[in-house]
């Protein structure tokens, strides 16, 4: 992929990337995170997509390398928060401005509740991946992915009902 191929993938890209970083690094990092990605991606020196086909493996394969920087993210972090303990010192994080939309919110919201991994199978398939495809974005099987994506949709729309039900109350 030459320099303008590559910056048109970047812009296409970048804004699903940068969400689904956001998502599951936070704010703080995920910039950090998409930036490694593309690095990764521009040293691996990819052909530029010439089919549909060949646009959603390239596409899946920089979900793939999001996943595993937001991994090594995770692990940085948690290295971080140990030593912080082991010293007697106390992280102080703050929290993004909530969105003024209701809906947005109570979603947002449910979001947050769910189990990381049931947060990533939902925000993959939200982002238009199959069930194939998320399972080689995270590398299970494909069987594994689909339970993955049943249970954790299940847990959501438990989540949100429940936050419904209350709310009408």
């Amino acid at each position: 992929m030459d320099v303008q191929e590559f910056e048109k993938f970047y812009w296409a890209t970048y804004p699903e990337l940068l969400g689904y970083a956001r998502s599951q690094t936070g704010y703080a990092n995920a910039d950090d995170v998409v930036s490694n990605t593309f690095l990764t991606l521009w040293l691996k020196d990819l052909d530029y997509p010439t089919s549909d086909l060949e646009h959603r493996k390239l596409r899946a394969l920089a979900y793939a390398v999001v996943h595993g920087h937001v991994q090594n993210d995770k692990r940085s972090q948690a290295r971080q928060r140990s030593l912080t303990e082991k010293f007697g010192a106390h992280l102080r994080t703050t929290t993004p401005a909530s969105s003024s939309d209701d809906l947005e919110s109570e979603i947002a919201n449910s979001l947050e509740q769910l189990t990381e991994k049931d947060r990533e199978i939902v925000l993959l398939f939200h982002a238009g991946f199959s069930t194939r495809e998320i399972a080689e974005i995270l590398h299970i099987s494909p069987h594994s992915a689909q339970k993955r994506q049943s249970r954790a949709k299940s847990r959501l729309r438990a989540i949100l009902e429940n936050e419904r039900g209350l709310s009408h109350d």
